[in-house]
């Protein structure tokens, strides 16, 4: 039978929370750097708890604006006690960040309305064909000597994967925080750029 779990102070949730983190650190990174923010008083806490039951964990935190709820598994009884611990009736406008069956299974019990912002798939690789020709060259921190070349490559995405046409003043901004925070990164060989790649909180 699901129980819900709640704790004393946001320091006691994410130890709580920790192994079950680790175990997948990419789809749960949001999850995790959220409760830095709220540990170092950088956003506002309202809620945080778990629901557990046999072969289920469920952890949420909801802060301003935002409502993250991730699950390794979920059952009818489970979603049930979310929406209890949530008082999801009384949601208004939010955010909702985690993994989708969780979050859908909540909306479909309240018949919620809802549109999807962003939908990331996360693809494990197991093993690489034998016959994988490696490309050369290495992967770098973006550098703004290739600004053109990666504003380039930014309205090439925009264009292939949303097909919206960016402007270029846009495309720019948008390079100039990647490098300005070290999270964008190009692939770089012979003097030039191949490929580029960025790491997207939450």
């Amino acid at each position: 039978m699901a129980e819900i779990i709640r704790f004393n102070d946001i320091l006691e949730f994410a130890d709580y929370n920790e192994n079950f983190i680790s175990q997948d650190t990419l789809l749960y990174y949001h999850l995790k750097n959220t409760i830095v923010r709220v540990i170092e008083g950088q956003a506002f806490v309202h809620n945080y708890f778990n629901v557990v039951d046999t072969n289920c964990h469920l952890a949420v935190l909801h802060i301003d604006g935002e409502c993250l709820i991730y699950a390794d598994n979920i059952n009818d009884d489970v979603i049930s006690k979310l929406s209890e611990g949530l008082k999801f009736h009384l949601f208004k406008r939010h955010e909702f960040f985690g993994t989708k069956p969780a979050i859908d299974a909540l909306f479909k019990l309240h018949k919620t309305e809802f549109q999807i912002q962003k939908h990331r798939t996360i693809y494990r690789c197991s093993e690489v064909s034998k016959d994988l020709i490696y490309s050369p060259g290495e992967m770098q921190v973006a550098d703004e000597k290739f600004l053109n070349e990666l504003i380039l490559f930014n309205i090439m995405f925009e264009k292939a994967y949303f097909n919206i046409k960016q402007e270029r003043e846009d495309a720019a901004r948008i390079i100039q925080q990647g490098i300005e925070h070290q999270n964008l990164f190009q692939w770089e060989y012979a003097n030039r750029v191949c490929a580029i790649a960025q790491v997207i909180l939450g």
